[in-house]
């Protein structure tokens, strides 16, 4: 009966470093057109986004009648 054993060597220790795709172009603008349609327990939203390549998501604060605070996030990827 004979047991293979391997030995590899471990290279985790080396230092990654994680860089942005691209650079930042600062704070993007707010969205525009903002359009709120009420739905029986909930609500169709729509926007339009500002034309700027680093824009990723967008942040929707509301408050619900009992006073409860909520944030959602839409995430979104352009395409060419």
């Amino acid at each position: 009966m004979f047991i293979n054993v391997r030995v590899t060597v471990d290279r985790g220790c080396t230092k990654k470093v994680n860089e942005p795709i691209s650079k930042s172009l600062g704070k993007p603008m707010q969205v525009t057109e903002v359009k709120v349609e009420n739905q029986a327990g909930g609500a169709l939203i729509s926007y339009r986004i500002p034309n700027q390549q680093d824009v990723i998501s967008v942040k929707a604060t509301y408050t619900l009648e009992t006073g409860k605070k909520w944030r959602r996030w839409l995430l979104f990827m352009r395409t060419k």
